[in-house]
């Protein structure tokens, strides 16, 4: 969800949400330190640990001192720079590289790269977030194929 972009803010929430991704609820062990929050960790005092700030959200606190508490409005932990695109794909016992080039089927994935580039990519992923790989099988983008085995490519890439 991210931290809200206007209103109240209240640094238990803020902490939920940097260590959690979760605004409104998550338990919060011990003191909170902004600091800790914007650098990671907990070497200023937090009772628990927090992750480093998550850069790839579209507004994310500075790492700098002094911190201001209105910077973390639309904080998102979650927050991925992973693009949505959508290649050709097959999935199945049938499914070839010249198949999947004739396909008109397609399904939506996520990369850190380009629709372009996608195939060259080390990571496929089911969500923005990046948590979750892509499902197995061809996948094409229209002059090249290659195989997914659901967390890695198992194919070289190969013209349609």
């Amino acid at each position: 969800m991210g931290i809200p972009t206007s209103g109240a803010l209240d640094f238990l929430n803020m902490a939920r949400e940097c260590a959690y991704g979760t605004w409104g609820s998550g338990t919060i062990t011990g003191g909170i330190s902004i600091r800790d929050l914007v650098a990671g960790g907990n070497a200023y005092g937090s009772g628990q640990s927090y992750p480093a700030i998550n850069t790839a959200s579209p507004s994310y606190p500075p790492n700098t001192t002094p911190v201001a508490t209105n910077s973390f409005y639309g904080y998102d932990k979650d927050a991925s720079s992973n693009t949505a695109i959508t290649p050709k794909y097959l999935g199945g016992r049938g499914a070839s590289c010249s198949s999947v080039c004739e396909t008109e089927d397609t399904a939506t994935v996520y990369t850190p790269g380009t629709y372009a580039n996608f195939m060259t990519q080390t990571n496929l992923y089911a969500n923005a977030a990046g948590t979750a790989n892509a499902s197995n099988g061809w996948y094409s983008n229209g002059t090249s194929c290659r195989l997914w085995n659901g967390s890695s490519w198992t194919s070289a890439l190969s013209n349609c």
